[in-house]
């Protein structure tokens, strides 16, 4: 009678081609399912922003009307937040360590650095752990948005994200008209979402996932 069973040789050529086909399709895997809770993740804060904006507007008025501290030296981006949105936003301040935040290549972008004060004194945190930080560019209100805090990668355009008020958000993103499509915002060498320091800025990485209805695209300039 004739034994059934594989031999070692054939156990372990099936293994190879299993560890194959896992080291294919395991990555893959990985960076779909992280793209999955950066866009679950930044679609909470955008629906938590935009019910605290209605919410203000209810009782201070039409956003179009409110004291911006962009527009005022009399309020600061502190007591604007703490006046239009924090009343209603279930979110804690914390004093979050100096940390840096990369650009995709792996080189510093003096992200904190260019907005030192308010990056550090003006950190709120969800329960789920997602920091925003409002600070001023002298042009529109920014929410500096980090998914996971001081955790790595602190990257642009992976974990960290820049959402312009919603008020101003798709009109006054600093850029020409055309480029508030996620295909120019992609393909501008100026506007673009990959490097921070001169050329991009982290709410354009914000406006393709938006404008792409809410989806991180294989063509999307950060790799996951």
């Amino acid at each position: 009678m004739k034994n059934k069973g594989f031999t070692l040789s054939e156990v372990l050529i099936t293994l190879g081609i299993i560890g194959v086909i896992a080291a294919m399709t395991i990555p893959g895997l990985v960076a779909k399912h992280r793209k999955i809770e950066t866009v679950t993740k930044l679609k909470k804060i955008w629906m938590l922003l935009a019910n605290a904006q209605q919410m203000s507007i209810y009782e201070n008025g039409p956003s179009k009307q409110w004291e911006y501290p962009c527009n005022s030296t009399e309020i600061t981006v502190t007591e604007f937040f703490n006046k239009y949105y924090r009343p209603y936003l279930k979110v804690d301040f914390v004093k979050r360590k100096r940390h840096k935040v990369y650009n995709q290549n792996g080189t510093d972008s003096f992200y904190d650095q260019h907005f030192r004060d308010e990056m550090s004194n003006n950190v709120f945190r969800t329960n789920d752990g997602i920091c925003i930080t409002p600070w001023n560019n002298n042009q529109f209100l920014v929410f500096g948005v980090d998914l996971n805090c001081e955790n790595p990668p602190n990257i642009i355009g992976r974990d960290v994200f820049d959402v312009a008020e919603l008020y101003w958000f798709g009109r006054h993103l600093n850029v020409p008209e055309a480029s508030s499509k996620p295909d120019a915002i992609r393909n501008n060498s100026i506007y673009n979402c990959k490097t921070y320091v001169y050329v991009g800025w982290p709410v354009r990485c914000f406006s393709i996932i938006y404008y792409d209805n809410w989806e991180i695209k294989d063509d999307y300039p950060i790799k996951f």
